[in-house]
């Protein structure tokens, strides 16, 4: 953070990806809240192993609650979806009914031509490929998923071609 903090150009924003957590403890996303203070947006993405009463409360501010933890934030005229996939009292993770409708609605309501990346991990490739196949589903604008779940960087645009990866 010290590094972000230090450049010379301002940072558009920073997007951490879960597990942002151990356990899923509060003190745990109180750490996290106090290490991520920044001069600059701080985007959170839960993982599947993230507790959504206490990520809301610490890291969002927000009344403890169950559902997911779905954002849209606007940032540098990209609009940038971060999508939970967590399972509660589970390992696996999976893009849930509601949060599939969520990202219709959200990106259905962008105007025309607005960049607007997911954050989620890997099964929102598949979901947005799934989607852009769908000729009643689509949305007249790229939809690109970025992922940091298994210790490395994934990004698609809904096709079958992978636009970046580390």
């Amino acid at each position: 953070m010290d590094y972000l903090r230090a450049l010379p150009r301002p940072v558009d924003a920073l997007l951490v990806t879960g597990d942002i957590a151990d356990h899923g403890d509060e003190a745990e996303y109180e750490e996290a809240a106090r290490l991520l203070a920044a001069p600059f947006p701080v985007l959170t993405c839960p993982g599947h192993h993230d507790a959504r009463p206490a990520y809301r409360k610490a890291l969002l501010g927000q009344a403890p609650g169950h559902g997911p933890i779905n954002q849209v934030r606007h940032v540098a005229g990209t609009a940038i979806l971060m999508c939970d996939s967590t399972i509660p009292g589970r390992d696996e993770g999976l893009l849930d009914a509601a949060t599939l409708a969520w990202i219709d609605a959200t990106l259905a309501a962008l105007p025309h031509g607005t960049p607007s990346p997911t954050g989620g991990w890997w099964k929102a490739i598949s979901a947005c490929r799934e989607r852009r196949k769908r000729p009643e589903r689509r949305v007249p604008r790229p939809c690109i998923t970025g992922t940091g779940r298994q210790r490395c960087s994934h990004s698609a645009d809904g096709s079958d071609q992978p636009i970046g990866g580390h």
